[in-house]
């Protein structure tokens, strides 16, 4: 595989045993934004934009009514008297000529202001007659029911800006201003490659010293939330040249490569000597943390690699903690991080002196509580959490009730 990156020796280890604050600052260093692309803004929901949009037209482009009613100048009407309806208008048509004094215009919601009206009375507040209106709402005000020019927008200035995200609501704006084709970073490619000798296939016949594999699955799925589906799923068994292989072919093709397993120093934890032999570049190898210490990452050319650790509670606290913020990073959200806040501890937690603690849990809207279970090979802890208790290294007892910081698992893509 071709190495073109420079000054690197890629035999050794940038980093190791280093702080999460470091990691995630290094990880996200490495992020080479993808370029933008111009895409047609009724295919753009979900994107993160690339770019200021600016409106081409005020908004609204003209004086509009706001209700269905009728169109009158103020101040040539008498109230206390009748008057005449002197035509009809629809929506989408323009009277060029002003309303004669003292006569009304019937009119509908989203319809060009006549020339010379300056107020709407809405239908409910007259009486119909012989092709006249009888005003029976008292002390109608002047402008009333009028969506001005411009009162939204004027032309040339922000609609949206760079980091919105687009919702269905946005890209409806968007195209009410006129707008076909928006600036947009789009997801990333991602290829996940899942090693290992000892998998079973959900739906296969249990075998004794088998496991069943679930992280492909999980990830996955984590991916989905974020709707990024992976570019490519591969099995690999514990052979270096096969995983170098696969490697170097989720290199071809994905951004993002996820090697899951073999992150360790047991006599088949390969990925570390793959990654070196592939070209990559790894800059951290072995975090502070529990779970997750063996991650490693490096960087091929414009592309971040992902080395997870093979427990499937691991391997998932991992991609929440380091690569969604890479993917937020290259989707062009505001925070590439990821949403957190503080809560009231619910039980006290003993923190270790070296490493951090990330702690699945369950939050309500002012408490956190762990969640039991907390070995890196149970999942059914992450089943129930919808949180991450991030417990700073320390030697003193944190006391129920006291603030901490939360990552709200169903936030992670907001």
């Amino acid at each position: 595989m071709e190495n073109n990156l420079p000054s690197f020796n890629s035999n050794k280890v940038l980093a190791e045993n280093i702080s999460v604050a470091e990691a995630l600052r290094m990880t996200l260093d490495a992020v080479v934004m993808p370029h933008p692309l111009s895409i047609p803004v009724a295919d753009a929901t979900g994107c993160v934009l690339a770019q200021d949009i600016y409106s081409p037209i005020a908004f609204p482009p003209f004086d509009q009514v706001a209700m269905d009613g009728y169109a009158l100048n103020w101040q040539q009407t008498d109230f206390s008297k009748p008057a005449k309806v002197s035509r009809t208008l629809s929506a989408g048509e323009i009277l060029s000529e002003a309303i004669p004094t003292g006569q009304v215009v019937r009119v509908f919601t989203g319809t060009a202001l006549p020339v010379g009206a300056d107020t709407v009375v809405r239908q409910e507040w007259v009486k119909i007659q012989d092709g006249c209106v009888e005003f029976i709402q008292p002390n109608i005000l002047k402008g009333s029911d009028i969506r001005f020019k411009g009162e939204v927008l004027d032309a040339n200035s922000i609609a949206l800006k760079k980091g919105d995200i687009l919702t269905p609501g946005g890209v409806g704006f968007l195209a009410g201003l006129g707008i076909a084709e928006v600036s947009v970073f789009l997801s990333p490619a991602i290829s996940i490659l899942i090693t290992g000798d000892e998998m079973l296939f959900p739906g296969e016949a249990y075998q004794h010293g088998k496991v069943y594999e679930s992280n492909s699955i999980a990830l996955r799925a984590a991916l989905l939330d974020g709707g990024i589906d992976p570019n490519s799923i591969v099995f690999v068994p514990d052979d270096p040249k096969k995983i170098q292989a696969a490697l170097e072919q989720a290199l071809s093709i994905s951004q993002i490569v996820l090697i899951v397993g073999g992150c360790s120093v047991g006599g088949k934890d390969f990925t570390a000597s793959v990654l070196s032999s592939a070209g990559v570049n790894i800059r951290f190898h072995r975090v502070n943390q529990r779970p997750g210490k063996p991650m490693m990452m490096g960087v091929y050319k414009d592309k971040i690699i992902f080395g997870l650790p093979g427990n499937p509670s691991t391997a998932l606290m991992v991609f929440y903690r380091y690569v969604v913020p890479v993917i937020r990073k290259m989707l062009g959200l505001k925070n590439s991080d990821l949403p957190q806040s503080y809560k009231l501890l619910g039980e006290s937690i003993q923190p270790d002196p070296v490493f951090t603690l990330f702690i699945r849990a369950r939050l309500n809207e002012l408490d956190v509580f762990p969640l039991p279970n907390q070995e890196s090979y149970r999942l059914d802890a992450f089943a129930k959490a919808n949180a991450l208790i991030v417990v700073p290294p320390g030697e003193s007892l944190i006391e129920q009730g006291s603030r901490i910081q939360v990552i709200e698992l169903n936030a992670v893509w907001k």
